[in-house]
């Protein structure tokens, strides 16, 4: 296995990355060099590395659907029906190319779709860390009074929230995660990212999401989810 696959994998495993479109990238980006760096001979033999790789990938964060499909299509693309070695090869990485610029203009997207629901002069309040609320409120910030945002202890993913919307000329309050009852009325609109879209509807996401969305409920401020279709999970729980 490549040095790349190794070392995302043990990146993943220590959550030195997190957020679910930063461990999709990095796996996309780790399939898409080992594909490069490869010395498989034959076509057997590249196929077979690439699944390992996927699969070390893949287990060392279970827990994000949205990387199980963009492998299942970088695989998909080193199964074509060829007899030609550099032609699987130059395929594999042009779909993990293309994976990448297509998520790029999906986020566009959803962020433009997403800021048009917020309303001026906006108090938002938030949970975790989300690339994908995180360029929604970026691109609707001379709407927002100010973003609410919990730690999100104990890994304190939060932080990055508050960092990356303060950068962007945000008013961000951060508090603890056991405040949210205390600050929710406050709040237009409770605005969370998604790790899974289950088929029966459900949304599952950082663990304390579920009592945000009761105390948002309890205090009439509409949750809105944003996620992309990649992260549809037709398993169940």
């Amino acid at each position: 296995m490549s040095k790349e696959i190794l070392k995302t994998v043990r990146e993943l495993k220590s959550l030195h990355i997190q957020g679910k479109s930063n461990v999709r990238k990095a796996i996309v980006l780790a399939l898409k060099k080992s594909a490069e760096q490869s010395r498989a001979r034959t076509i057997i033999a590249f196929r077979r590395e690439m699944e390992k790789a996927a699969h070390e990938l893949i287990i060392a964060r279970p827990t994000e659907p949205e990387a199980r499909t963009a492998v299942r299509i970088i695989l998909k693309a080193a199964s074509i029906q060829s007899q030609k070695l550099e032609e699987i090869k130059h395929e594999t990485i042009k779909a993990a190319s293309d994976y990448e610029k297509n998520r790029a203009e999906a986020m566009k997207a959803i962020a433009e779709y997403g800021a048009n629901l917020i309303p001026h002069n906006a108090i938002i309040f938030t949970h975790c860390h989300s690339h994908t609320v995180e360029e929604i409120l970026k691109k609707a910030r001379h709407k927002i009074e100010y973003v609410i945002a919990t730690e999100t202890r104990p890994l304190f993913q939060g932080r990055i929230t508050a960092t990356e919307l303060a950068k962007a000329g945000i008013k961000v309050k951060m508090i603890v995660d056991s405040a949210a009852s205390r600050f929710m009325y406050q709040a237009d609109m409770l605005l969370t990212g998604a790790d899974a879209v289950l088929s029966e509807g459900s949304v599952i996401n950082k663990i304390g999401t579920a009592q945000l969305s009761l105390v948002a409920g309890k205090e009439d401020v509409p949750h809105f989810v944003a996620s992309s279709s990649h992260c549809f999970e037709p398993m169940s729980y």
